[in-house]
């Protein structure tokens, strides 16, 4: 009997995943203070690493009100955005909460991280935000 040796499988796939659907993002660690707002952690590593980007959740919201008998209408386009990436890729830079992610291949649209986590497949989910 042949076991199958899982780790590799694994880096197998996600081998294929990062080529047909990564592209080139850039992490830049930041500090997280009040009063460092913009500055750059130099105790973390840059990161330019391959990730895959997700849009899930989009939904459209209706907003209606009166404000001193000015009556308004606004409609809003709301997404969750996402990159999944390797986490032996991202380990040094460690990514969190306030850093930020430069899409090198979108022409450079910079996003804020709101939230970094491992999912159960040995990737990381980075969910962003606009800064």
């Amino acid at each position: 009997m042949v076991l199958a040796d899982w780790r590799t499988l694994a880096a197998q796939i996600d081998s294929v995943v990062n080529e047909q659907f990564g592209e080139r993002v850039l992490i830049t660690p930041m500090k997280a203070s009040d009063y460092a707002a913009g500055v750059r952690d130099e105790t973390r590593p840059l990161a330019t690493v391959v990730a895959v980007y997700i849009m899930t959740d989009e939904q459209m919201s209706n907003l209606a009100g009166d404000h001193s008998g000015s009556p308004f209408r606004e409609r809003m386009a709301v997404a969750t955005l996402t990159l999944s990436v390797r986490t032996v890729d991202v380990q040094a830079a460690d990514p969190r909460h306030g850093d930020r992610v430069t899409m090198l291949d979108r022409n450079n649209q910079t996003f804020e991280i709101n939230r970094a986590y491992p999912d159960p497949t040995g990737r990381t989910v980075i969910e962003m935000i606009r800064p």
